[in-house]
C-alpha cells in the first residue's frame, strides 16, 4: 500500500530499511505485521486472505519529500478508515505501480484495478478499501508505491484530483518511472542523503509526465531527462554482450532519436562506445580472473563479453588494465585466490557500477 507514517520516516537513515514477516513467530506473524506495519507505518487495517501462511517483505526508501516502498506479499485485504485518516497529519497522493499480480482499490463510488506493469493514483485523505493478490497460487503480489506530497504534485499538475482512481495512460511515462526507480534501488541512492532532494524532485517531474496526457503542465526537464538516461543505461547493461550493437539500434529500441541519445549521454561525460567498452571489459576481467573459466580461451571470453574484433579487445584491455589479457589471467588465478590477487582499482574496474 501507499501511505506511510512518521515511524517510517524515523526508520529512514543512510541505510535502506528492509522488513520481512519471516522474522516473527509464525503464530503471531500476521497480528504483529498488521499492527506494526499495516496500521502504524502503512496507515491501513489489514486482513489476510490467502490459504497459505502470511508473508510480506517490504523495503523503504526516502528521496527528499518523496517516500518509496517495494512490497512482496501473499493475498491480503486492506482498509483505510476515517479514524486512521483523522489520526494522521500528512496530505499526499499515493502512486501505486503493480509489478506482478493484481492490486484492486475502491474509493468512494470509484473502483480501480491494476495488473502487472500498470499504475494509478489514490488520495490519502479519502476512505478506501481493496486487496492485493498474486497471479498464481504459488506466487506473490508485488507492488511499488510512492508517497508524493499533494502540494508539490499540484504545482506540476494543477487539476491532479481529476486523475485519482484512473490508471495512467502514458506508457512512456510509466516505463521511465519504473526504470528510474529501479536505477535508484540498484545504486542505493538513499545512502547519499545530500542527493535526496534532487532525486525527489526528479521523481515528481516523472509522475507529472505520467499525468501529462490529460491535465499536467509540461513538466520540468530535469526528472524526465534523468529517467530517460537511466533507461538508456539499463538497456546497455542488459544488451552490452551483443556484438555490433550500435547507437542507431539503441535509439530505435528506446524510441528516441540518435541525436537525443548522444545528448543524454554526453552530459554525463561518456559516449555509447565508452559505456559499452566499460561494461564489456568489466565482464571480460571477471571471466579472466575467475578460475572456473580457465578453460575458456581469450578469444571466447572477448566474444562472450560483446567484442567482435579481437585486436580491438586487446587494445582496449591493455589500456584499461595496463597489461595483456593473458598476463592479467595468469596473475589473478595463479594462486587460486582472485580477491587477493586484485588491487582495489582493479576490483572497481571489473565491477559494473
Amino acid at each position: 500500500m501507499v501511505p506511510m507514517s512518521e515511524i517510517e520516516s524515523e526508520a529512514m537513515g543512510s541505510e535502506t530499511p528492509s522488513y520481512s514477516s519471516i522474522d516473527y513467530p509464525e503464530k503471531e506473524r500476521f497480528d504483529i505485521w498488521r499492527e506494526m506495519f499495516g496500521r502504524k507505518i502503512g496507515g491501513f487495517d489489514m486482513e489476510h486472505s490467502d490459504s497459505r501462511p502470511f508473508f510480506n517483505q517490504t523495503r523503504f526508501f526516502s528521496f527528499g519529500v518523496v517516500g518509496m516502498s517495494r512490497h512482496a506479499t501473499t493475498a491480503i485485504r486492506f482498509r483505510r478508515t476515517r479514524e486512521i485518516i483523522a489520526g494522521e497529519d500528512q496530505d499526499f497522493f499515493g502512486v501505486a505501480i503493480c509489478v506482478a499480480g493484481t492490486w484492486e482499490v475502491m474509493q468512494g463510488q470509484r473502483r480501480m484495478i491494476l495488473e502487472g506493469r500498470t499504475a494509478g493514483l489514490i488520495d490519502s485523505r479519502k476512505v478506501l478499501e481493496g486487496g492485493l493478490g498474486p497471479d498464481t497460487a504459488e506466487g506473490h503480489q508485488s507492488l511499488l508505491s510512492l508517497r508524493v506530497p499533494r502540494e508539490e504534485l499540484a504545482k506540476r499538475v494543477p487539476k491532479v484530483e481529476r486523475l485519482v482512481m484512473s490508471p495512467f495512460r502514458s506508457q512512456e511515462g510509466l516505463n521511465l518511472l519504473r526504470d528510474y526507480l529501479g536505477m535508484l534501488e540498484r545504486e542505493f541512492i538513499n545512502q547519499y542523503p545530500n542527493l535526496g532532494e534532487l532525486v525527489g524532485d526528479q521523481i515528481l517531474d516523472i509522475v507529472a509526465l505520467l499525468c501529462n496526457d490529460r491535465e499536467a503542465r509540461e513538466p520540468s526537464a530535469g526528472g524526465v531527462r534523468a529517467a530517460r538516461r537511466a533507461a538508456v543505461i539499463r538497456y546497455l547493461e542488459n544488451h552490452f554482450t551483443e556484438p555490433g550493437l550500435t547507437a542507431t539500434q539503441i535509439a530505435a529500441e528506446l524510441k528516441i532519436s540518435r541525436r537525443y541519445l548522444y545528448d543524454l549521454l554526453d552530459t554525463e561525460g561518456e559516449s555509447v562506445t565508452q559505456i559499452l567498452n566499460r561494461l564489456r571489459l568489466a565482464r571480460a576481467g571477471r571471466l579472466l580472473a575467475d578460475p572456473r573459466y580457465r578453460h575458456f580461451d581469450i578469444a571466447t571470453i572477448a566474444y562472450q563479453s560483446g567484442f567482435s574484433d579481437l585486436s580491438y579487445f586487446y587494445r582496449q584491455f591493455r589500456q584499461r588494465f595496463q597489461e595483456t589479457p593473458g598476463a592479467f589471467r595468469v596473475r589473478c588465478v595463479s594462486q587460486g585466490d582472485t580477491e587477493n590477487q586484485l588491487s582495489d582499482s582493479e576490483r572497481k574496474d571489473i565491477s559494473f557500477f
